[in-house]
This record gives structure tokens, C-alpha cells and sequence, in this order.
């Protein structure tokens, strides 16, 4: 199973180097100078001169030509690679949930899972070649019931197999992310709802304050003028 999960993992590196691998280098230009070699040794100054003009008219258009803007088509890609690797980690999760389920199948034993019922003591469902067992797990290990039923055994082996599937839907992955956003979006409004309501009460209390005062300033003013 390992093997298989690293070669579909190497699969979708090589693709997505494909898609994204070839991004255009920006490339080396030598400067070249006009006349020989005999002329820039005589004339160095002017060697000088016709290479820095050269490699600015060489500078210009690659200059141009690496001032690229992010584009709605390279955008649109950027979207379809994304939708093709979810895609594609889907089908991934899906085959090893298949090839999981398969292996689990031909064992022997095999565990439906259990409850906890406290007091390290939990209740186990425990398919052991084609009987089911019931058995009490705790300081000792008990059959607390066989279920001989076939259509009772076939009903629970489908709604094992089923709550693998949808452990691994699409729309079970959206809900978990949905819900997780919702709750920190009510996180953040509880928040913003708290803060608020702490600064208009620490107003009103200013706003109590400054009438104290005023009504003070005014009881005094009344004194005086009676006075």
C-alpha cells in the first residue's frame, strides 16, 4: 500500500512539473563591440564606450520582455491545476481506501470498532472468519453475545462498508470544512459582539461620570448665587 501511495504521489509531482516546470530564463547577452581587438587595446576609452551602449540597447527589451503581469488566463490555469489535484488526491484516497477494505476483508480477524463504556471498559465488535462476536473488553476479556443472524451480519458489514465510503466523500470533506468556518466566524462575531458591548458600557460610565460633575458644578453655582 505504501508503494502504491508513493507512486501515485510521484505521478502527480511529474504532472504538476509539467503543467508549471517550464518558466521562461531570463538570458545572458554578451556585450559586443565594434572593430578589432588591435582597436580596444589602442583605444580603451572608446571600447568602453560602445560596449555600455550596446548593453543598454541589449538591456531595453529584456528588460521589457521580464516585466510580465500575472494574466486571467495564467489565473484560470492556476485554478484547473488546483481542481486536478484534488481531484486527483481524491481518486488517490479512494483506491487505498478500496485496497484497505479488500486487505481487511481476506484477514481472519477483523475489528468493527467499539464504545468506550468508562472504567477502561469498552464493548468490541469482532468479525472473526464469517461469525460475528460481541465481546466485553476490560481487566478480563468475555463473549458477551454471537450473532448468528446472516441477514443480521450481511446489514452490518454493508453499514460498515458504507460509513468507510463516506468517510471519504466530497460532500462529507465540504461540510467538515463549512462547519469549521462557521464556527470561527461565530468565534469572531461573539468577539467583536463582547468588545463592543465593553466599550459602550466603559461610555456610559463616562457619560455618568461627566454628569456628576456637571450637576456639581451647577449645585455649586446655585449656592453661591443664593449666597
Amino acid at each position: 500500500m505504501r508503494n502504491l501511495a508513493i507512486k501515485w504521489m510521484s505521478i502527480l509531482a511529474v504532472l504538476l512539473y509539467i503543467m508549471y516546470g517550464h518558466f521562461p530564463v531570463e538570458n545572458a547577452h554578451a556585450a559586443s563591440f565594434n572593430g578589432s581587438v588591435q582597436e580596444c587595446i589602442d583605444h580603451p576609452k572608446k571600447c568602453d564606450s560602445s560596449s555600455t551602449s550596446d548593453s543598454k540597447q541589449k538591456k531595453s527589451p529584456s528588460s521589457t520582455s521580464t516585466s510580465s503581469v500575472v494574466s486571467a488566463w495564467d489565473i484560470i490555469k492556476m485554478v484547473f491545476a488546483l481542481i486536478f489535484v484534488i481531484a486527483l488526491l481524491y481518486c488517490l484516497l479512494k483506491f487505498i481506501n478500496k485496497k484497505s477494505r479488500s486487505y481487511q476483508n481476506n484477514r481472519l480477524i477483523q475489528n468493527f470498532g467499539g464504545t468506550p463504556l468508562g472504567g477502561n471498559k469498552s464493548l468490541q465488535m469482532v468479525k472473526v472468519g464469517n461469525r460475528l462476536l460481541v465481546i466485553g473488553v476490560g481487566e478480563d476479556i468475555h463473549l458477551v453475545k454471537e450473532i448468528n443472524d446472516k441477514d443480521e451480519v450481511t446489514a452490518l458489514m454493508n453499514q460498515y462498508n458504507q460509513q468507510l465510503e463516506q468517510s471519504l466523500e466530497p460532500r462529507d470533506i465540504i461540510t467538515k470544512l463549512t462547519n469549521t468556518i462557521k464556527t470561527h466566524v461565530k468565534k469572531d462575531e461573539q468577539g467583536k459582539s463582547s468588545s463592543f458591548k465593553h466599550l459602550l458600557v466603559n461610555q456610559l460610565d463616562a457619560l455618568k461620570k461627566e454628569r456628576k460633575t456637571v450637576m456639581k458644578e451647577m449645585e455649586q453655582m446655585e449656592n453661591k448665587h443664593d449666597e
